[in-house]
């Protein structure tokens, strides 16, 4: 997985165009849109303004060992249930839902 940054267009049909880098394979992948709603198009140069803060390298470390281990023993994940009754369990009381 990779996390990459970019600024796109938006055609009035709501098609987008976006170039992504030569290390990128052709083929199907998986892509996370993240729509920046109050972006900012008042500087000239668009690349300067910040999408998204700095994370340092042993966030970005913990974040590709925990995605690995997700990839490699996926979960199907816990009902709502399951949810509230670990928590109760964590912190010792009941929690409305």
């Amino acid at each position: 997985m990779k996390a990459l940054e970019t600024i796109v267009d938006t055609t009035e049909t709501r098609f987008i165009t976006l170039e992504l880098p030569q290390e990128i394979k052709p083929g199907k992948h998986k892509l996370v849109i993240v729509v920046y709603e109050d972006f900012s198009e008042d500087t000239d140069d668009l690349s300067k303004e910040a999408l998204s803060p700095e994370i340092n390298q042993a966030y970005k470390d913990e974040l590709d060992i925990r995605l690995a281990r997700m990839e490699t023993e996926p979960h199907a994940g816990y009902t709502w249930e399951e949810s509230i009754q670990m928590l109760e369990k964590r912190f010792g009381k009941k929690i409305k839902a």
